[in-house]
């Protein structure tokens, strides 16, 4: 039983640790996709996408290369709001196709001579008790709540999304944008992304244009984040291995009477190093079973922790399933490994003469 918990909680660790790394990165894909966004330009060698911004006037030109049918500069970065919670506000032109992409529960898009409105993500608007004509402060600023939108992705959900013109002011960002947010005329065609996104990075040298669903890949913060995720990952799976092996290991040795008679008795050694490979196998996967429950249950609750349920989207799928049940297999065959080997070396005559 306490090798079957140490298993659980070296394959929660991974369940919880990788999960969390891939909800980041879903939130991310997913919002970019609910605008329809098809590719992402964000400044060349950014190691951190909020510290860097790009020239607004480029918007102009980025629309005359040819098979772009729309773009649209994007002013993003964290604010702190009375409540002490650190939110995603994002600032869009007027008259963009962002706002259009807009789900709105009630209220309206504040108009182009309209600075000092902002529209909040539905439950911050709950989390803050604000409705439409309220007043907010941001930074030190007021803001009306123009309306209250309803999107799918987590991430829009839990935004901020104020004018572009208001966001620059606030940000003291005067002609600033953080990413260029383009739609091609052909999305479906894979060639024809490829060809405009080339198009694009020749035009434009210091901008690299990112397919929106690659862009979380790419992200070297994004990228720190995994690798942690995966070394302690690692260290934890690590643990729950030599949990096996040190349980195999003292039952061959408590055992060694035991094997040596069914030897004796006319076992093959393929029989023998079966059975205790066997017996690593239902350990390692009864903890699995156990670790990917907890593991689960604990990255619901991460994401329900007020600094962290605006920036994760858990989804629990096949693929993280399977990386479980291969871990617990793993562990079981090769913790297992050298208790077998070791039972079946034994000679049964000199065993036996020895109990």
């Amino acid at each position: 039983m306490l090798t079957i918990a140490g298993i659980a909680v070296a394959v929660a660790s991974f369940v919880a640790l990788t999960g969390m790394s891939r909800a980041l990165e879903g939130g991310w894909v997913r919002s970019l996709v609910e605008r329809d966004t098809h590719l992402m330009g964000l400044r060349k060698g950014a190691v951190e996408i909020l510290t860097t911004t790009l020239d607004e006037t480029l918007t102009a030109p980025m629309k005359q290369v040819s098979g772009v049918r729309d773009v649209a500069g994007e002013l993003v970065d964290l604010v702190t709001l009375p409540t002490g919670q650190a939110v995603l506000m994002t600032g869009w032109p007027a008259g963009s196709f962002l706002w259009q992409t807009l789900p709105l529960r009630e209220g309206r898009v504040p108009a182009a001579d309209e600075e000092r409105w902002v529209v909040v993500g539905e439950p911050m608007a709950d989390h803050l008790g604000v409705r439409v004509g309220d007043t907010l402060s941001i930074r030190g600023a007021p803001f009306t709540v123009a309306a209250i939108s309803r999107p799918k992705a987590v991430l829009n959900r839990h935004a901020l999304v104020a004018p572009l013109r208001a966001m620059q002011r606030l940000l003291d960002r005067s002609g600033r944008v953080t990413v260029f947010n383009v739609r091609v005329e052909r999305p479906d065609d894979p060639a024809a992304v490829a060809d405009v996104r080339a198009r694009l990075s020749a035009r434009f040298p210091d901008v690299t244009f990112t397919e929106s669903g690659a862009v979380a890949q790419q992200n070297d913060i994004l990228g720190m984040l995994r690798a942690v995720a995966w070394g302690t990952s690692t260290i934890a799976l690590l643990m729950g291995f030599l949990a096996v092996l040190n349980t195999l290991l003292m039952a061959v040795t408590e055992r060694s009477r035991e094997i040596a008679l069914l030897s004796a008795m006319g076992w093959a050694q393929e029989r023998v190093l079966w059975l205790i490979l066997l017996e690593g196998l239902i350990l390692a996967l009864a903890g699995s079973g156990l670790g990917a429950v907890a593991g689960i249950g604990a990255l619901h609750g991460i994401s329900r922790h007020p600094s962290l349920q605006a920036f994760l989207e858990i989804q629990v799928g096949p693929a993280l399933v399977w990386e479980v049940v291969a871990a617990g297999v793993a562990l079981g065959g090769l913790g297992g490994l050298y208790p077998a080997w070791r039972a079946v070396r034994q000679p049964p005559a000199e065993v036996l003469q020895r109990e």
